[in-house]
């Protein structure tokens, strides 16, 4: 689909947090989603009253974030070095 909201608009509508009626709803059909059987939808309706943490930030610290080049491109890039001289 494609809509035709402004900037002004797609601010308004995703600004702010949910409030908890809202959330409490969204996670109740959300898991009712979720669950394939009965036992399951039990246990999950566990967290609709003590809901789970979300998770911090799931990158790797910024000391490892650095570009993984494969061994193969790794091969070519080196080839390809040496054979303009760079080497």
């Amino acid at each position: 689909y494609t809509y035709a909201f402004s900037e002004r608009d797609w601010e308004e509508m995703h600004k702010g947090d949910l409030d908890e009626g809202t959330k409490l709803e969204l996670r109740r059909k959300w898991f009712k989603l979720l669950a394939k059987t009965e036992v399951r939808n039990e246990e999950y309706c566990k967290y609709l009253k003590n809901p789970v943490k979300p998770f911090g930030d799931l990158r790797h610290p910024n000391q490892f974030r650095e570009a993984r080049i494969p061994p193969k491109m790794q091969k070519r890039l080196a080839a390809r070095e040496e054979k303009a001289g760079f080497t």
